[in-house]
């Protein structure tokens, strides 16, 4: 969408696409080389057959969605495209220093470390690839690229070409058009009160409570008087870890301890070492109002390039926690950083450790955060984005292996609440407490059921059911063929009981008929978020059938069932129930069309309601 305005820059619709490659990372920066294991079931956000129908267009006709091709054939097919049919009117930009990685890591011209890459690069279509300052040769592409043009194997026409696309597009986005207004901005237009609330704001939304034995949490801070924070020193006084990777220069960092110490009236300060047993700290416990832990990982342990090889807290954590939370007279509260799960196991079978959050990295203004969710001024509400494992589970799935359904073959258990839900779990995908109580009416997300009609150009599918069951006549339908626009109509009501105002988030599943073999468990298909204290609502929704489809195998076309699937709702976490006497409304449109894709191959159309709301609790 170009800008209408010459004076403001516009904005260009962007296509995003990702070849894989197999390489993988693992722990002290290396890669781990070799073959990866997948059918190709998980790959779907490009070539998806329902996608392809909804725009009026045959997937068989597009060369790269066949999978029987060679990567070579079908990524020149997507190139093609791209600058031949559809007249790209953009540039085509790799991941970074992507031509040294395909030399040095997927041995591509291996032994042609000069001008050979670069040249075949940019004849295939490449028109940018940035360096890496840290490398030897800090701009492999540009370095060799002049050797390619020196040694003939590359024209400068095609150089002029490249540089034609990327600065026809910095034209079209009014980049040398001179925007006087945005040139003055500075660090004073950008470290705003209200910029840095809205910081502390995005942290706090983010915030999960693990766990909240005995309303632990919140903190009063009338009554807690004097608090121990203990952790290693670059987490409770997190001046970097807490911003994560890939961040901008903040404009000040709010540390735990500078937000703790915000609100009680007196905080002690105890920094551990790693591996030490942190003796100092446990004794400190033993003398004051209540004790948080802060812990987790760092950019050493977990970040691009460099992935775990367990999922327990290092550096001694676990055991110097553990004595602290044993010499405290009360239980204490544990709050951990990182990106990924952590197996915490320890702390939640504690029942000296009374309380877990889960911060994340919040960001410049996590200290802010914590401490607002710790003390009572922000009920958490968020939910976990992915599945937090036992660590006991890493050993059962090889690293080079893609494939997300179980594999008894092997003897691989599935991977994410799709298609595992053993033993192994700590806390599922989607789990989250609250310092109210949120409950579901009785009876609600109940849907009526949709009729397919097929046509006589449509025939019916065939989908693998479990030992002993019956395949109907008519299983399955093609959806690419039939479309499946019809929409399915729900509504849930959640009400607000407890006494504290706060947000909820409610999630909505498609769980797939039991007789079906090779099915997820169920998959997410919406979620919205809904606030108030001692209130109800009745968020209406609806999806579109083609979001219950499914494949049989990936070499196969995606089948609908003829019948139903459940939807579930929720889930609820249970709290300390009181009544709060409050008012709430809210008005609701039906504006936002969401599109998800999964691993059954199928893409979701979803109607969601998204919430323009006005509450108060009295």
């Amino acid at each position: 969408m170009a800008s209408s305005s010459p004076r403001r820059l516009g904005f260009l619709p962007t296509l995003v696409c990702a070849i894989a490659v197999s390489v993988c990372c693992v722990a002290g920066g290396g890669r781990e080389r070799g073959p990866i294991t997948s059918n190709g079931g998980n790959y779907t956000k490009v070539c998806d057959p329902a996608r392809f129908a909804a725009a009026g267009l045959d997937m068989a006709g597009f060369p790269y969605c066949d999978a029987s091709l060679p990567y070579a054939d079908r990524v020149r097919d997507l190139i093609g495209r791209m600058t031949l049919e559809e007249k790209l009117h953009g540039y085509i930009v790799s991941d970074c220093d992507s031509v040294r990685v395909m030399v040095r890591d997927a041995k591509w011209l291996r032994h042609n470390t000069g001008g050979e890459p670069p040249a075949a690069s940019m004849k295939a279509g490449l028109d940018l690839d940035c360096g890496m300052f840290w490398e030897g040769v800090h701009d492999f592409f540009t370095t060799y690229g002049v050797d390619a043009v020196r040694q003939g194997k590359l024209k400068e026409s095609s150089v002029d070409n490249a540089l034609s696309n990327l600065y026809l597009t910095l034209m079209r986005l009014g980049f040398f058009d001179g925007i006087p207004e945005l040139e003055s901005l500075g660090a004073g237009d950008v470290c705003t009160e209200a910029h840095m609330e809205l910081a502390a704001d995005a942290a706090r939304q983010g915030m999960v409570l693990l766990k909240n034995d005995g309303a632990l949490l919140p903190l009063s801070p009338e009554k807690v008087n004097s608090v121990a924070l203990v952790g290693l020193l670059e987490h409770i006084n997190a001046t970097d870890v807490m911003l994560g990777d890939y961040r901008g220069k903040p404009c000040r960092v709010v540390t735990p301890y500078d937000g703790v110490r915000k609100v009680a009236n007196s905080v002690v300060l105890h920094a551990c070492d790693k591996g030490a047993s942190c003796d100092t700290a446990a004794a400190a416990a033993a003398t004051v109002d209540a004790t948080i832990v802060v812990a987790g990982l760092n950019m050493s342990v977990e970040r691009e390039s460099n992935d775990r090889e367990d999922l327990l807290l290092p550096w001694n954590q676990a055991s110097w926690i553990k004595a602290v939370a044993e010499a405290s007279p009360s239980p204490i509260v544990l709050v951990v950083m990182s990106a990924g799960g952590v197996d915490v196991s320890f702390a939640q079978d504690n029942p000296k450790i009374g309380a877990i959050v889960w911060a994340g990295y919040p960001g410049e203004e996590g200290g802010t955060a914590i401490a607002d969710v710790l003390f009572g001024k922000y009920n958490p509400g968020g939910r976990l984005p992915l599945t937090w494992y036992k660590n006991e589970y890493v050993s059962k799935i090889p690293m080079t292996s893609m494939a997300l359904r179980p594999d008894a073959e092997h003897g691989y258990p599935g991977r994410t609440y799709k298609f595992y839900g053993g033993a192994d779990v700590l806390y599922p995908f989607g789990h989250g407490l609250s310092y109210t109580n949120f409950t579901y009416a009785s009876g609600t997300a109940a849907a009526a059921p949709v009729t397919l009609k097929v046509g006589a150009w449509e025939y019916c599918k065939q989908l693998t059911y479990k030992a002993g069951v019956t395949s109907p006549a008519c299983p399955a339908v093609n959806v690419a063929s039939h479309g499946c626009q019809e929409e399915v109509s729900f509504t849930v009501t959640v009400a607000n009981t407890g006494g504290r105002d706060g947000a909820h988030v409610v999630t909505v599943y498609t769980v797939p008929p039991a007789e079906v073999d090779d099915a997820p468990l169920k998959q997410l298909v919406a979620f919205t978020r809904v606030r108030g204290c001692g209130c109800r609502r009745a968020p209406p929704s609806r999806c579109r059938s083609r979001s219950t489809s499914a494949r049989r195998s990936p070499s196969s076309r995606r089948r609908r069932t003829p019948s139903c699937r459940r939807g579930s709702a929720g889930s609820l976490s249970e709290t300390t129930r009181c009544r709060c006497p409050s008012r709430f409304r809210s008005t609701w449109q039906h504006h936002r069309f969401l599109e998800l894709f999964n691993s059954w191959n199928s893409s979701i159309g979803f109607f969601f309601t998204e919430g323009k709301t006005r509450s108060k609790c009295n």
